[in-house]
């Protein structure tokens, strides 16, 4: 089953839809962004009694975005709960903290950032949004000069409206410090099976043109 979103879907994926009937769920979304009559679409309703039927049933998705409607209609399965866990940097780090017992990071609300005192932080630190992505709102803190400058970032920010991702994608009402780690910094892609083990598609070097870089420009992978 497919769970369909924004803001971009590969015309490889929609010809595979086409050619193998995989069931599409019938969003507002989905329909938006696959205008062909050979996709065959499966009503909101008969999808969730179908995971309500099967709760491990796989559901594959294109984007982020669909985390809004899976929060909101399959509640009753471990999936909200788990991609939460994935997607909040605090609660990921919470899990594994027994792993690394030295490592610092604390979360913070929006007022508590803005009344933090970093003078027993140790420098650089990174700065983040709890719940995020594509390195939007992240900042390497090297001084207090630096500080006040990211806060201030924040603080335009938090003013604008936010209407390129729902909430559950990007949401800039909580954030993370955390130590800086030094070394090379590598993506690995994996799904994992039913009985929980990992199967890894890729793997990709990370480059950075300085210490203060932390875009998402490149990636190189082996051949």
């Amino acid at each position: 089953m497919f769970l369909i979103d924004k803001p971009y879907i590969s015309p490889l994926l929609i010809k595979l839809l086409e050619e193998k009937q995989y069931p599409v769920i019938d969003t507002v979304v989905a329909r938006e962004m696959i205008p062909s009559a050979k996709i065959n679409f499966l009503r909101e309703e008969d999808s969730i009694k179908m995971i309500m039927d099967d709760p491990g049933k796989p559901i594959y998705t294109n984007s982020e975005n669909t985390i809004a409607w899976i929060d909101k209609n399959l509640g009753f399965t471990k999936l909200p709960a788990t991609i939460n866990i994935f997607k909040n940097k605090a609660k990921l780090r919470e899990l594994i903290r027994d792993e690394y017992p030295d490592y610092f990071f604390e979360s913070l609300s929006l007022k508590e950032l803005y009344n933090k005192d970093i003078s027993n932080i140790p420098l650089p630190f990174i700065l983040k949004p709890t719940v995020g992505f594509f390195s939007l709102g992240v900042y390497t803190i090297s001084s207090k000069e630096e500080w006040a400058e990211a806060l201030n970032s924040i603080s335009r920010e938090s003013e604008k409206p936010q209407q390129d991702y729902p909430k559950e994608v990007l949401n800039n009402s909580e954030f993370i410090i955390e130590e800086y780690i030094y070394g090379d910094e590598f993506a690995i892609d994996c799904f994992f099976t039913q009985t929980g083990e990992p199967v890894i598609t890729n793997i990709m070097g990370h480059f950075f043109s300085s210490e203060k870089d932390v875009s998402d420009r490149v990636y190189i992978s082996s051949r």
